[in-house]
């Protein structure tokens, strides 16, 4: 049972995560918008930036958030014994 609370928290964060970043594309989107309203003219290198923000995300999702996640599974399946290691192939014969 502890599968299902661990997805729940992996989705909770996750959404969490994703939520703020797609608050801050639409804010960068809203504020293209309102220069084009003000100056009319379209600074394309601004609709660039979002490529960057979806590339930050991805870095932070891979090397904060997933380790931090999965470090608490990783750490307690060390304890435990798995089939086929070496502690299978010890039967008392020397």
């Amino acid at each position: 049972m502890t599968v299902g609370s661990r997805s729940i928290r992996m989705m909770a964060i996750l959404f969490v995560f994703n939520s703020i970043l797609a608050a801050v594309a639409l804010f960068n989107m809203y504020s293209v918008a309102e220069q084009v309203r003000t100056t009319a003219e379209i600074q394309y290198s601004q609709f660039l930036d979002l490529y960057n923000l979806r590339l930050l995300d991805r870095i932070y999702h891979a090397a904060f958030i997933m380790p931090a996640l999965t470090a608490s599974s990783i750490s307690g399946e060390q304890g435990t014994p798995d089939a086929g290691t070496d502690a299978d192939d010890h039967d008392g014969a020397a």
